[in-house]
């Protein structure tokens, strides 16, 4: 299994590759293990699952300008999730190349994960302990 950045996978990255290996399966290039979609599946749905506890938490702690930047976190990934299943229009299989409305909605997660990630900073600015 790959890991990204902290030991885990996060939801962008888990769903787009449960998509590689649904249009593996679906236009014949190569037999999927079941149990392997099944596997990135349940760490899209963990890592779904730590995003809706963060967008939580800062709903009821705030800062409200970072909550309001969850939600769209949480807003691109429900949009990402409806896509996940969604394959080329015709043969044959790039697993390099993601079909256009997976791309789009991976590509507007990544951004609005950024936005987040610039706001906490700005929100956080501690000290380094380092120091």
């Amino acid at each position: 299994m790959r890991q990204a950045r902290g030991g885990r996978e996060h939801a962008r990255s888990a769903l787009i590759r449960l998509n590689t290996r649904h249009r593996r399966r679906t236009l014949g290039a190569e037999v999927v293990d079941a149990s392997e979609e099944f596997e990135i599946e349940n760490i899209y749905y963990g890592a779904r699952n730590e995003i809706r506890q963060v967008v939580g938490l800062l709903d009821l702690s705030g800062p409200d300008k970072l909550a309001a930047c969850a939600v769209t976190v949480r807003e691109a990934d429900r949009e990402l999730g409806k896509v996940r299943l969604d394959v080329e229009d015709a043969p044959p299989f790039d697993r390099y190349t993601l079909p256009p409305a997976v791309r789009k909605a991976a590509d507007a997660m990544e951004a609005e994960v950024k936005a987040f990630v610039g706001m906490a900073r700005r929100h956080v600015r501690q000290p380094c302990p380092l120091r």
